[in-house]
């Protein structure tokens, strides 16, 4: 038989949703999603000290919207490399009172990995806010880091009692929000991470 008229309705706003996301009306507003992400890597690179700054590669991606495109074409060029190599990834870390992290499999025994969530943690609590840690076995955030094999993805939430956590505002016009405070505790948290780089490297 065929779908009720309900489902039939939510799979048609789905479509128009997707469409609008993929080639739609540009939002005159991107505060979060993802100007958030690309100013924490600014923020990490001005801010880092210079004996640092050979230790990470700082790498930028675009097009992810359309499928990954950015880091499918970085990861297939490098993908010898990239097998092992921890990658992590800030999307739409601007709106929101929990960090919010996903890791792969491999990632969880990556004692890298492991020190950074530590550290991202302590400086989270330092500023009242709250930490949100899961496998990406039982939670999926569709964001750049699912295309390599060890990595980390980053986002801040909300959270509403009974309903849960999400990420508001973007794609709507009314993404205005970046919280600096976000932005510092993950450059203090990433530069922690460098500091202690061979300590972790030869763990």
């Amino acid at each position: 038989g065929s779908a009720p008229n309900g489902i039939t309705v939510w799979y048609v706003l789905f479509l128009l949703l997707v469409i609008q996301m993929i080639c739609g009306i540009p939002n005159p507003h991107t505060a979060n999603d993802n100007t958030s992400g690309v100013a924490a890597l600014l923020y990490i690179m001005t801010t880092m000290p210079q004996d640092a700054k050979l230790k990470p590669a700082f790498v930028f991606f675009d097009n992810e919207e359309l499928g990954l495109v950015g880091s499918s074409g970085f990861f297939k060029a490098h993908k010898k490399h990239m097998r092992t190599k921890l990658v992590i990834n800030f999307d739409c870390v601007g709106d929101g009172n929990t960090i919010f992290t996903v890791s792969k499999k491999q990632t969880q025994k990556d004692p890298m990995a492991t020190a950074f969530i530590d550290s991202l943690t302590a400086c989270a609590q330092k500023r009242g806010k709250s930490m949100l840690c899961k496998k990406s076995t039982s939670a999926i955030y569709p964001s750049d880091q699912m295309r390599f094999p060890n990595s980390i993805g980053i986002a801040a939430l909300r959270h509403i009692p009974l309903l849960g956590y999400y990420m508001g505002r973007i794609h709507t016009p009314w993404d205005t929000v970046c919280d600096d405070g976000n932005l510092e505790l993950i450059t203090e948290a990433a530069i922690h991470l460098l500091a202690n780089y061979e300590n972790h490297t030869n763990a």
